[in-house]
């Protein structure tokens, strides 16, 4: 018996069209009128509601191509943004994965119905011991680590959302329950008077993991490390103040064992 893509059954075609690259099945979705007919709407849309993107330059031009098409920009519900293991082009902003990432949520703001985001998650994972990523990342050693790429990828992400306008209901920057994720002083920038409140104002559920220890990060080592602590704290409290709408808040603080009494006691 001879088969046409008229006559296959849909799952068959699903199967085949999950296997395809993001851009390549958008085209072939969108253009090819035949393919619709067979593939119901409730597949297309299951598809195209929720991504898992890989934060590398190649990936991220095949997400940018595939949100121009309007339908997936307007389907694309839940993201989730997976730093790679190595070393991250994205750690400048103005680098071309940082600039990607913003385009490809400038579409998703232009093109979507509600211009927002129901969730978006940056995973962070952990391949060594906390306190050796924390060495790693905050004293000059091997920075180079999956930890350093999940902060640098957490960096581009705020900043990414901020010049796009993008607006999220739930921000996910944790791991997993037990591990760090993001130092306080990831929200000194991005929660700069400059970011419109606009940006958080759907915000209703937020995660994070915070790494709380006695040297800081580089833009505030000459500092004691009481000051240091007051800072951090200052940039989480500038931040919270942007997302008052936030219905569910998890919160997991890490102190390292060099931390002294006074600062565990002042970050408490």
């Amino acid at each position: 018996m001879t088969y046409s893509i008229l006559n296959l059954p849909p799952e068959l075609v699903e199967n085949i069209l999950s296997r395809l690259e993001l851009h390549d099945i958008c085209n072939l979705r969108l253009v090819d009128r035949t393919t619709e007919i067979v593939s119901t709407q409730a597949h297309f849309k299951s598809f195209c509601e929720s991504k898992t993107i890989h934060l590398s330059q190649d990936a991220l031009a095949k997400f940018v191509a595939g949100t121009n098409h309007n339908r997936l920009a307007y389907l694309l519900q839940d993201l989730r943004l997976d730093p790679p293991s190595d070393d991250l082009s994205i750690e400048n902003e103005d680098a071309t994965d940082a600039n990607l990432l913003y385009l490809a949520f400038l579409s998703i703001h232009n093109q979507s119905e509600q211009r927002c985001l129901r969730s978006l998650d940056v995973e962070v994972p952990e391949t060594e011991t906390l306190e050796a990523s924390l060495k790693k990342v905050y004293f000059g050693v091997q920075t180079n680590s999956r930890y350093a790429a999940g902060i640098l990828a957490v960096r581009a992400t705020l900043r990414a959302l901020k010049d796009s306008g993008l607006r999220v209901e739930k921000l996910n920057l944790l791991y997993d329950s037990v591990r760090c994720s993001v130092p306080c002083d990831v929200f000194e920038s991005p929660a700069g008077s400059a970011l419109p409140s606009a940006t958080w104002s759907h915000l209703r559920c937020l995660s994070l993991s915070l790494a709380n220890h006695e040297e800081g990060a580089s833009s505030i080592r000459s500092t004691s490390p009481t000051e240091a602590a007051i800072q951090r704290l200052q940039d989480l409290v500038n931040f919270f103040t942007l997302i008052s709408h936030v219905e569910k808040l998890n919160l997991h603080w890490y102190s390292s064992r060099g931390m002294s009494s006074s600062d565990a006691d002042l970050i408490e």
